[in-house]
């Protein structure tokens, strides 16, 4: 027997206009350090975790692997319109990849997500004198991940933006 889970209809509606709304704002979107192609510094350092202790999010971190490449090939597909009649948001993706070895968490002097694995379908790539952690979990607005970013992002928002008006 299958069960169905449905929303009331005004509630459907107003789950609707919030995320008409949230497309209407989008901007950019950001990835930092993020492993698009998988990770084999990930890889291996699950294999180390017993099996039924992992997050099911280890799994996508696999070098080439084909439930991160179908995520990847559906955003593209998102990205540029084709296949749906939306009207799609404009937005631009930004990856924001470390310069630096991560030796925290696991990991020993290792560069945790390479280059060409944070390079998929990115309309502006930067790499920052930081760690893997550093990207991901700044300390604060002056971290050097924020900072290096932080002027061409505003302008590339503000141009968005202005497109939009």
């Amino acid at each position: 027997m299958a069960v169905e889970r449905k929303l009331p209809d005004e509630q459907e509606d107003d789950v609707k206009e919030k995320l008409e709304n949230f497309f209407e704002n989008l901007s950019a979107v950001f990835f930092c350090a993020t492993p698009h192609n998988g990770s084999k510094s990930i890889e291996d350092l699950a294999k180390k975790i017993p099996e039924d202790s992992r997050n099911q999010m280890l799994a996508l971190m696999s070098v080439l692997g084909s439930a991160m490449s179908r995520i990847n090939a559906d955003f593209s597909l998102y990205r540029s319109g084709r296949g749906n009649d939306l009207k799609l948001p404009i937005f631009k993706t930004y990856g924001i990849v470390p310069q630096n070895l991560t030796s925290q968490r696991g990991f020993k002097r290792t560069m945790v997500v390479l280059e060409a694995s944070a390079r998929y379908d990115m309309d502006d790539y930067f790499s920052v004198s930081a760690d893997h952690f550093e990207v991901c979990q700044p300390e604060g607005t002056w971290a050097a991940s924020l900072t290096q970013v932080g002027e061409a992002v505003d302008e590339d928002v503000s141009k968005i933006r202005n497109l939009k008006r």
